[in-house]
């Protein structure tokens, strides 16, 4: 093996990139549309975008067509949302295609930096850890058009950019510029830019080499775009959402458990190991530890890359509120040190052919299975090519909706919509939404109900089957 590897690297590499690139392909963009919508945040994006883009109103998000004060984030990836219903139409790939291109290009910035500055191996490592980690294939990333996606893109370039300071300092103007769009896309969570930033321009003593000039220029690309938006909402809206932003996202999930997100100091650190590929990643992230101070390449600073993965692990662990997907942005770095952990291991330390080819063929044996795994549950995502959300086979298999109001119905929610419903009225009939389940429908004649099949045995009036599925039905009152 070692003597087929070394006569063959260049092509070897060639073939290996091309292959890893078309299961990122796949992975990330196959049957992107076919998942049925998720309830709370890929739900809430979509309406807002949706109602954005009704209203023609590009600072005001709603809900429902009132002002939403529970999503409480500035509208850039609602823009991002509607460039995708644009170019694709009100569905669910115009939903999440940003989403998707997001990690494609996390991706091909990760593979790219650790080929010219790490090394060949490191890269295609890096590369097929992105194939085999399931972390990003799931619910709150690649494939769902929630806003974590895109925010962890511009944690990736921020750190990247951080890297690289030393060789040209206008990176620097990059990363405070990925910290601006990180506010908009997702609030306050930016802030973890903002400590990484400082950590390392004061840590390392960077701020002695910067001018006056530059820091004010870095000034300009943080605060800039996040001032033009807040001083035109509150010009258009008051005072009240950017009151809430900052007592509710920030000092309320900080200091009291809301929504019923609990964990306790560990939490990220078990939700990390409970991911099952990070017992490949976390050997060789030690490896690179251990390792980098011994073989220095003297290529590039590496030291943000750990910056970045230890602030979010700590600053959110300190957070009463815990989500799983906070620190999601330290996955990609991960990959990268875990790749140049890998490299040193197999090139400058295993000098012995076999321990390094026993190395070589775990490694391989264990990104294949968790890999297939992978493409395996990508492939069988509704196989049939029914989308899972009975709503939206039940709207799209009618043009024409005469009447815009539409009620809901079934025990679970007692009238309430389900945020991914709610949605999918929206995108799949322009219809409009509204509260109160079968007393309200009875009150107003021009409009629909949709109700859950078991229910309609349970009906005191005449009523006519506009469109039913296996699950929910929509009628009208005759």
């Amino acid at each position: 093996m070692k003597y087929f590897i070394e006569n063959n690297k260049p092509i070897l590499f060639k073939v290996l990139s091309i292959i890893g690139f078309l299961l990122i392909i796949f992975l990330t963009f196959y049957k992107l549309d076919v998942s049925s919508i998720k309830d709370w945040d890929e739900a809430r994006h979509g309406v807002n975008a949706y109602e954005l883009l009704k209203n023609d109103n590009w600072l005001i998000t709603t809900y429902g067509y009132k002002n939403d004060y529970w999503n409480l984030k500035p509208p850039l990836s609602e823009w991002l949302i509607i460039l995708g219903y644009k170019i694709f139409g009100f569905n669910t790939l115009g939903l999440r295609i940003y989403s998707a291109l997001s990690h494609l290009i996390t991706v091909i910035i990760c593979f790219s930096f650790s080929k010219k500055y790490l090394g060949k191996l490191s890269a295609i490592f890096t590369l097929y850890a992105f194939v085999a980690w399931k972390t990003f294939y799931g619910s709150h990333y690649v494939r769902y058009g929630d806003a974590d996606s895109f925010f962890i893109m511009l944690y990736v370039i921020a750190t990247l950019s951080l890297c690289m300071i030393e060789k040209n300092k206008k990176f620097l103007y990059l990363a405070c510029f990925c910290c601006a769009l990180s506010f908009l896309a997702k609030a306050t969570h930016a802030g973890i830019f903002v400590v990484c930033i400082f950590i390392v321009i004061f840590g390392s003593s960077f701020i002695k080499k910067l001018t006056i000039k530059e820091i004010l220029t870095c000034f300009i690309f943080a605060v800039t775009p996040i001032a033009i938006w807040a001083v035109s909402r509150y010009i258009a809206d008051g005072p009240k959402f950017l009151e809430q932003m900052i007592f509710y996202d920030v000092i309320a999930r900080s200091t009291k458990t809301i929504e019923g997100h609990v964990g306790g100091p560990l939490f990220y650190v078990r939700q990390f190991f409970n991911s099952k590929f990070a017992f490949v990643i976390f050997p060789f992230l030690m490896s690179f530890i251990i390792l980098c101070k011994k073989y220095d390449i003297k290529k590039i600073n590496l030291k943000p890359c750990i910056i970045a993965i230890l602030i979010p692990f700590i600053l959110f662990s300190i957070v009463k509120s815990k989500f799983p997907w906070y620190v999601w942005g330290t996955y990609p770095l991960m990959c990268i040190l875990a790749g140049y952990g890998f490299s040193l291991l197999y090139n400058k330390v295993l000098m012995l052919p076999k321990i390094r080819t026993a190395l070589l063929i775990i490694v391989i044996c264990c990104i294949s299975i968790f890999s297939f795994k992978n493409i395996k549950m990508i492939a069988k995502v509704h196989t049939d090519n029914v989308p899972a959300d009975h709503i939206q086979v039940l709207l799209s298999r009618n043009e024409k909706y005469n009447m815009k109001t539409v009620y809901f119905w079934d025990k679970k929610t007692k009238g309430n919509w389900p945020q991914s419903s709610f949605l999918a009225i929206e995108l799949y009939g322009d219809m409009i939404g509204e509260h109160g389940g079968i007393d309200a429908f009875i009150k107003n004649k021009n409009s629909y109900l949709i109700i859950n099949k078991e229910e309609l045995s349970n009906l005191k009036f005449e009523y006519d089957i506009c469109n039913q599925t296996s699950n929910f039905v929509l009628i009208k009152q005759k």
